[in-house]
Formats: C-alpha cells, sequence, structure tokens
C-alpha cells in the first residue's frame, strides 16, 4: 500500500497531491491555480514557489 503525500500550494491554500517517490527538489504545479511549486521537504511536506527557469544562454 502506498502512503499519498499532500502539501499545501502557498499561492492558493489548496491541496497539491505529491508523489508516494516524491523528491526534495522536485517541481510539481498546483492543480488548482498553476503555480508550480518546488518541493522543499517531505516530512512534513513543504511547497514554496519554485523560481522562474534562468536563460541559459548557450553555456
Amino acid at each position: 500500500m502506498t502512503t499519498e503525500i499532500t502539501g499545501v500550494c502557498p499561492e492558493c491554500d489548496a491541496q497539491v497531491r505529491l508523489g508516494a517517490d516524491a523528491e526534495v527538489g522536485e517541481i510539481v504545479t498546483c492543480t488548482e491555480c498553476g503555480a508550480d511549486l518546488e518541493v522543499r521537504s517531505i516530512s512534513p511536506p513543504r511547497l514554496e514557489v519554485a523560481p522562474p527557469e534562468e536563460e541559459d544562454w548557450g553555456e
């Protein structure tokens, strides 16, 4: 039996399901508001708004 992990979206307070195999640093999307969120902790589950992707500039 797998345990479902849920966190709270810091943008809209919706419950966000994380997979049972979620890892710190993983990016998930809130199904309610569409915010990209970074998993900052698994136990207890903690989500933060993901930083914007930076340009690669071909480096």
